[in-house]
């Protein structure tokens, strides 16, 4: 049994072949530490796109005007399309956004390539409206919070937000910014028409002026005797003095008219447009950084932490604004990370402590080893060259589940081994002899494990792509477990030697001791407590039967 060949079976060859066996070890373990830096971390898995979006940008000026000239062409447009399974839109002064889910088994091309048909065969948009672009949803999500605040005017305020987004999309971590409680700059022309009769206008003569000069879109209230125009402007560059210019009339005598001359204009931010912003009792402004398909959230956080460090460092903020960042997602799976390896270490520390009390110092040692072997082995599997998983909350759990049930493989392998070694002898045949004794059990029990968990991938819809993340870290865990315990182990322990010596040193002599200490303790707990206890459950089996059922319904109760 010196010479084992391949031909004899794969776990005798890699028990005779030790440097196989470290040197397939020592790899795994390699490129699973280079792994580590390679997968993205987000709080929340991304999945496939399953949902498309049409936005439109008309600035017709309210709500209302977008879903009648936009909104419901295109949805009485798709109401016959096969593949949809909601559709909601959102209408708004500046523009309508539509959101598309399609049906569970439904190809997402096929349904983008129809709705583009059916949406650009519509002829009869209002004339002003932009062409209607239609594309995949991608998944977006929050990595961070900043929030500008303090006693400044609005307009100072909001300037500092654009440039602050500006320098967080400069950073190449950073794919998308958005920011909560804008408010769109506006222009109000208040008009007296008294005034405007004793000059001969009329409010179309401003309208007409001003509609002439800009492109913003306006409208026209009436409070008291005086009329009032809401202007939204397109562009910031409009300020107070560009429509207090406009051209309203040259008299006979030469003099011009002005709007400045007939109505006050005042600069104003439209109060409408957005729910009250405040943050510690003071206006603010809500600054969001956003990941989205492939970006990592740990990185997207620290660039945008770089950012306002930068801003507090260089005295950007004017007197009186603070800027500060709250609700870091890839705080939580930072913790399910520290868990996962504090898990680990545990697991690694209660496998080793427990064996090498009870068996063997070198067969507690090699088992725990088999931990690092499957733990980086599952994240270098984990890559985008294998199943592209990344390290979110559903797979870190995945780790957390398994890191529980790998290490009973080793143990039944290791403590067999160590039996047969021990009462047959410490052979190389021996060490095969004891690890084949249990291969078939170990492997069904482990097959069984994972097709329980690989029932979770059935599961149609975003719930079953989620629990398949979960599955698969499993799976991946429990068939390296095989190969550890199988392939690896039965190798190391090949060199276990059985029999103890007197050993003059101390230390060897005092872990002897409690050795032999704790064999005795459990070989009293066997002989005397249970074995006479499942005895007597055998020979009162029906009785031990209705316990067990209930003791359930008391419990279930």
């Amino acid at each position: 049994m010196s010479r084992l060949h391949l031909k004899q079976g794969i776990i005798p060859w890699f028990a005779a072949n030790p440097v196989a066996a470290n040197l397939l070890m020592i790899l795994v373990i390699v490129l699973g530490i280079f792994q580590v830096g390679e997968l993205r971390k987000e709080a929340f898995p991304s999945l496939e796109p399953n949902s498309l979006s049409i936005s439109v940008t008309y600035n017709s000026g309210s709500a209302e005007q977008s879903e009648e000239g936009i909104a419901i062409k295109i949805e009485e447009q798709l109401e016959e399309v096969i593949g949809i399974k909601t559709m909601t839109s959102s209408s708004t002064g500046s523009g309508v956004t539509i959101s598309i889910e399609k049906e569970n088994d439904y190809d997402l091309d096929t349904l983008l390539r129809d709705v583009k048909a059916q949406v650009d065969a519509i002829s009869n948009f209002p004339a002003d409206a932009e062409k209607p672009v239609i594309e995949k949803s991608e998944r977006e999500e929050h990595s961070i919070w900043l929030q500008l605040y303090g006693d400044t005017d609005r307009h100072t305020l909001q300037a500092l937000a654009q440039n602050l987004k500006t320098d967080l999309l400069g950073q190449s971590d950073i794919s998308r910014v958005s920011i909560a409680g804008w408010r769109d700059p506006m222009m109000v022309i208040e008009i007296s028409e008294g005034q405007l009769q004793a000059l001969g206008l009329t409010l179309s003569d401003v309208e007409d002026a001003i509609n002439q000069s800009s492109s913003n879109t306006m409208t026209a209230t009436l409070k008291n005797e005086n009329v009032y125009l809401q202007l939204k402007a397109s562009e910031q560059a409009y300020v107070k003095t560009d429509f207090e210019k406009i051209l309203l009339k040259t008299a006979s005598d030469g003099t011009r008219i002005y709007v400045g001359d007939v109505a006050e204009v005042r600069d104003i931010y439209d109060d409408d447009s957005v729910a009250l912003s405040r943050f510690r009792g003071h206006d603010s402004l809500a600054i969001q950084v956003i990941t989205t398909g492939q970006d990592d959230i740990s990185d997207s956080v620290t660039a945008a932490k770089k950012v306002v460090q930068q801003w507090h460092d260089s005295n950007r903020l004017p007197q009186g604004v603070e800027l500060a960042s709250w609700y870091d997602r890839s705080e939580s799976i930072n913790s399910r990370l520290e868990l996962m390896v504090k898990n680990a270490i545990t697991g690694v520390a209660l496998v080793f402590i427990l064996l090498a009390v009870f068996l063997n110092l070198t067969v507690a040692f090699w088992v725990a080893m088999g931990l690092p072997f499957i733990f980086f082995g599952t994240l270098f599997l984990m890559g985008d060259s294998f199943v592209g998983l990344s390290l979110n909350e559903f797979t870190t759990f995945g780790f957390i589940m398994a890191l529980g049930i790998v290490v009973d493989d080793a143990v039944v392998v290791g403590e067999s081994v160590y039996t047969t070694k021990k009462n047959e002898g410490d052979s190389l045949l021996n060490t095969v002899k004891g690890t084949m004794k249990v291969a078939v059990p170990t492997l069904f029990g482990v097959f069984t494990t994972i097709v329980a968990f690989f029932s979770l991938t059935q599961i149609s819809g975003r719930l079953g792509e989620l629990y398949s993340q979960f599955a698969m870290v499993v799976a991946i865990c429990l068939i390296l477990s095989i190969i550890e315990s199988k392939l690896i182990l039965p190798s190391h322990l090949a060199h276990l030697k059985t029999t103890h010596r007197s050993n003059p040193n101390i230390i060897l002599r005092g872990i002897q001791w409690v050795q032999a200490k704790a064999g005795a303790g459990l070989y009293w707990f066997n002989d005397r407590l249970y074995k006479p206890a499942l005895d007597l459950a055998l020979v009162h089996r029906y009785a031990v039967v209705i316990i067990f059922i209930a003791g359930f319904a008391l419990v279930a109760a």
